[in-house]
């Protein structure tokens, strides 16, 4: 075999290595869970797909207004809801309680949590860069309890 025959075997053999590794990578996505979204969220842009799990699917992109997170089971059925609100946009009575009982911690996001029977808000707050907590509140404002961060398990495909 001629040496440019063998160059041109090698680059196809790596190239078609590199696309088997990128389209390994990607999630693939019920197209019951796709239909939802565009059904439910139509004005999603740039949506962003995670396998949470076998049978969780999460969906991350930017509404009209909104940074969006929406968990969708694997029939497409949308499990939880959060949205960004901004600091100075959560009820003053939260605002308030964190400034009155984490006037160290510096605040990471803040995001209104909707499942399918509740509503609350959820602060993430970090002491330093090793520890982070999420706060989280009723609709109305009161505190409901303050965990430490632990990253949720993810499912390669």
């Amino acid at each position: 075999m001629k040496i440019q025959t063998k160059i041109i075997v090698i680059l196809a053999l790596i190239t078609s290595t590199q696309t088997l590794a990128q389209e390994k990578n990607k999630t693939i996505v019920p197209i019951e869970v796709i239909d939802s979204l565009k059904k439910e969220f139509s004005e999603a842009k740039e949506v962003e797909w995670q396998r949470i799990g076998r049978d969780l699917f999460e969906a991350n992109f930017q509404d009209q207004k909104h940074q969006k997170t929406v968990l969708f089971d694997d029939l497409g059925r949308w499990q939880k809801i959060a949205t960004e609100v901004k600091m100075n946009k959560l009820p003053a009575t939260i605002q308030k309680h964190i400034k009155a009982n984490y006037p160290s911690m510096q605040f990471i996001a803040s995001n209104r949590v909707q499942s399918r029977t509740a509503s609350s808000f959820e602060i993430e707050v970090s002491n330093n860069v090793e520890q982070i907590w999420i706060i989280s509140y009723s609709e109305t404002g009161d505190f409901i309890s303050k965990n430490e961060y632990v990253p949720e398990f993810e499912y390669e495909d």
